[in-house]
Parts: structure tokens; C-alpha cells; sequence
């Protein structure tokens, strides 16, 4: 039943029913969905959920749950390693836009924990989790439709992580050599960057 499409005058008779001859067009009496639901379920209600970028604050909170499953399904694995998150990983999972919502980034964190030997799961173990989404172009980095769940901020952290790795991959962990091929004015802002957008340093 969509109430949205019940005619305003007819809302009340077609919830809770009319007798024949209440209202011109009324030629029989009618139960109404109130009393046809008697005893069962009534007004299943469709919830929007927003995308997981739309709400950054739930992103630790299920980090955390979703780290609870995964140490106890590996508790039955022999040699099982009970996983933590550095810092440093926390930050990357928070930058990332996850556009395949809980689902990826419940999957992200059973491949780290599974590829990963270390008890505590760095930046660098949840970018190798993570399935490559393909090189996107300019046009699809710049032109993209306004609205419609655009994230800048996410889009603005994905290209700063791409050069920021590359640099660092680069110089080989220099980050003096660094600072000079991202254009950034000194040592510690390059610091303060690998650290925001969650880069091993």
C-alpha cells in the first residue's frame, strides 16, 4: 500500500474503513486496512539508510564491531593472531568513501586480518585489503554530477593519498625528498598530511 498515492480525502476510509452510504461513492461497507491487519502486521515502512561517507561517525564504531566478528571467526583458524588497528589504519578507513558501504568494508578488514601475520593491522595492510576500484580520469574526478551524493571531502583524500604513496614509495620513506615532489611548504605539513590521510611514515 503506498499512502503517499491515497487521495487526502480518502486517507481516513482506507485505513480505517467506511460504512456504505459515508461519503458519495461509499455503495459498500468497507474494513479498512487497520482491521484487515487485525492480528498480523500493518505499515511496513521503507527506511533510508545513508551511504556509510554520508555518516563518518558510525565508521569506528562498526570498525570495532566489525573487528569483534572477525577475531571470533578466526579464533577457530589454528595460529589465529587476535586483531587491533593502528592509528595510522584507523585514519585511512575513516578517509576512504567506502562506495561498497558496510558490506566492503566488512570484507576489507576479514582479507587484512587474514593476509596479515601482525597482531595490529597497519595503513599499509588495509590498502592492500582494499579491491582496486580502476585509474579514473580527470574528467571522472572533475566532472562528476553535483548532488546526488557527492563527497568532495572523500574525493579531495583519495587524490592526496594517491601522490602522498606515491611519494613516499618513491623517495623510499624520505620525507624531506618527499615534501619537494608534492609541492608542500615543509617537513612537518608533509607529516601532518601522511597522518590525516592515513599513510604509513
Amino acid at each position: 500500500m503506498n499512502c503517499g498515492a491515497l487521495p487526502p480525502d480518502l486517507v481516513e476510509a482506507e485505513l480505517s474503513g467506511h460504512e456504505k452510504g459515508a461519503f458519495t461513492g461509499a455503495i459498500m461497507r468497507r474494513r479498512g486496512h487497520f482491521r484487515e491487519a487485525e492480528r498480523g502486521t500493518l505499515a511496513v515502512a521503507v527506511l533510508r539508510l545513508p551511504a556509510l561517507r554520508e555518516r563518518p561517525e558510525d565508521v569506528q564504531l562498526l570498525v570495532d564491531r566489525i573487528l569483534v566478528e572477525v577475531n571470533r571467526e578466526g579464533e577457530e583458524q589454528p595460529g589465529y593472531v587476535k586483531k587491533k588497528m593502528s592509528s595510522a589504519a584507523r585514519n585511512l578507513v575513516a578517509s576512504h568513501s567506502w562506495p561498497g558501504n558496510v558490506r566492503e568494508l566488512q570484507n576489507t578488514l576479514r582479507r587484512a586480518a587474514i593476509w596479515s601475520s601482525e597482531a595490529t593491522l597497519t595503513a599499509q595492510d588495509l590498502r592492500e585489503a582494499l579491491l582496486p576500484v580502476g585509474d579514473r580520469s580527470a574528467s571522472e574526478v572533475l566532472d562528476r554530477p553535483l548532488g546526488n551524493g557527492l563527497d568532495l571531502p572523500a574525493i579531495l583524500a583519495s587524490v592526496a593519498r594517491h601522490y602522498l604513496q606515491r611519494a613516499m614509495h618513491e623517495t623510499r620513506g624520505n620525507k624531506t625528498e618527499a615534501v619537494r615532489l608534492v609541492g608542500l611548504p615543509s617537513y612537518q605539513t608533509l607529516t601532518n598530511w601522511l597522518t590525516k590521510y592515513g599513510v604509513d611514515h
